[in-house]
């Protein structure tokens, strides 16, 4: 009896054992499930130590990204905006190839709304062939004029998940100061750290998002696809595309393959060997162990997209928040409400808030500055501290090739720095379509006055040398159209009433 009882009681001790167990497993299935759900690539804070360098020179931060290829091992993501056929272009692209004959996987993401020309089927069929993988972030056509607004206006490059570029550079000529005509003063930011692999993340959810689609390339064409009565006349069709597609296939082999790659990147390094003392200066070098990657989810459509907004709340929050003073360096200013609120609400408190941003003469987007234009006065009402980018390129600022100095400058550069010790650079315009339209991302790199300071004092050397101060209403007439051509006059105008109606679009 004792014995059965005993085996009652112990019987009933493994059930409680048990279900401890049970629990116990329970509850970490539910702890890892729910971290699992919590991480986003999408918002990363860390504070482990990463390198960070500040890349405000333009043919530096071109050299910056061909090493990084170099030196890739195993992976290579990039993404961007706007891609030229141009030398920068064929530059970036056969050091990509190059990578990739060694085995190095290699994915590019482009947004499809300004390089439907540049990344042709035929150039596509090329880099399909050298093992490249291409993808195109919605390819709507313009018909569908309100869906096709939201572009994926981020610009990434990523190697080995470990290193990674974030800034306002595109690929092409004007973006590393080697266009003949017009170049801008921009700003990257290259991080060598373990947020690469958050970056790469959100990445991958872009690549892989129902928006983001691979367009065909180019095949060669087959005789048994043209069907016509007359055979002759089926003949001559088959032998006139085959004419095209071989002509198309050999200019894109050409500008892919050139031997130009050699000589300009013998010029590229000649001249930074000889610049090193102003390489060290121009681009400032840094540990961040408080760092922060913030960028929008993929989304078309207005309901998506405000479910998909992430980094404007956080521009939102510093600024608001901010206790002594904001410097904002963006190409495009124009406020929206949401915008406009918030940098009220950090006047009213005595901070002081300075823009640096693109006049008339310097931008590359006039119907932007028209509207831009009307709204100045307000802005200096409200206590807004203003500078104009007046076009000439910034004294002591080493250029690639020295004709190029004498050429039109803009600012293209996405910087705000906050209190003196918060810093980010990232590819956000202060304007509605990066409110409201664009996919932005950017790092943040906070307690760090050292870094804050390097930042600062970059941006204020655009603004002594490069720069006239809109002090009041007075000066910003007097100085609205220095240097400003006949013709951009005339355009200013007659895109003033269209800026207006689609002010939500600038």
């Amino acid at each position: 009896m004792c014995f059965i009882d005993l085996t009652h009681v112990c019987s009933q001790k493994g059930d409680v054992l048990s279900r401890v167990k049970l629990l116990i497993l329970l509850t970490f299935f539910i702890i890892s499930a729910h971290a699992e759900q919590a991480f986003s690539p999408f918002v990363s804070e860390q504070y482990t130590p990463h390198q960070v360098q500040i890349l405000n020179h333009g043919s530096f931060s071109l050299k910056k990204r061909l090493d990084m290829i170099e030196a890739a091992q195993n992976t290579i993501e990039m993404e961007y905006f706007i891609f030229r056929h141009d030398k920068a272009g064929r530059l970036i692209l056969r050091s990509l190839v190059q990578k990739a004959s060694e085995g190095v996987k290699v994915r590019v993401l482009f947004d499809k709304f300004l390089v439907k020309k540049t990344m042709n089927k035929y150039l596509l069929a090329h880099l399909k062939n050298a093992g490249i993988e291409v993808r195109f972030f919605n390819t709507l056509p313009n018909i569908f004029f309100n869906r096709a607004q939201y572009r994926n206006h981020r610009k990434t490059l990523i190697v080995d998940d470990e290193k990674v570029i974030i800034g306002g550079r595109n690929i092409g000529n004007e973006y590393f100061d080697m266009d003949e005509n017009y170049n801008f003063i921009d700003r990257d930011i290259f991080v060598d750290g373990p947020i690469a692999k958050t970056v790469r993340q959100s990445f991958d959810v872009f690549w892989k998002s129902e928006f983001t689609k691979t367009i065909d390339p180019a095949k060669r064409p087959e005789m048994s696809r043209f069907h016509h009565k007359n055979e002759h006349q089926q003949l001559f069709q088959y032998r006139s595309r085959l004419r095209s597609y071989e002509k198309n296939m050999a200019k894109e082999h050409e500008f892919l393959y050139s031997s130009e790659k050699t000589s300009l990147m013998i010029e590229l390094e000649d001249f930074w060997a000889g610049e090193e003392f102003n390489k060290r200066s121009l681009n400032d070098e840094f540990v961040c162990d408080d760092i922060g990657y913030y960028s929008d989810m993929p989304s078309v459509g207005r309901k998506k997209t405000d479910n998909a907004r992430v980094l404007k709340y956080r521009v939102f929050d510093l600024i608001k928040n901010a206790k002594n003073n904001v410097l904002i360096e963006s190409p495009y200013f124009i406020m929206d409400k949401d915008m406009k609120k918030n940098i009220k609400v950090a006047l009213s408190k005595g901070t002081e808030v300075k823009v640096l941003t693109n006049g008339l003469y310097s931008t590359d987007a006039v119907y932007v500055g028209s509207r831009m234009y009307d709204l100045v006065r307000s802005w200096l009402k409200l206590g807004l501290d203003l500078f104009l980018i007046k076009g000439s390129s910034v004294k002591n600022y080493p250029v690639f090739r020295s004709i190029f100095k004498k050429n039109r400058w803009g600012t293209h550069a996405k910087t705000i720095i906050v209190d003196d010790e918060t810093s980010v650079i990232g590819t956000y315009n202060i304007d509605p379509r990066s409110n409201n339209y664009n996919m932005e991302h950017a790092i943040v790199c906070r307690n760090n006055p050292a870094m804050a300071k390097a930042l600062k004092d970059s941006v204020y050397v655009r603004i002594e040398d490069s720069s006239r101060h809109m002090t009041d209403e007075e000066t910003f007439e007097k100085l609205k159209f220095e240097k400003v051509s006949t013709g951009k006059m005339f355009l200013y105008y007659l895109v003033k009433i269209p800026s207006i109606i689609f002010n939500h679009l600038l």
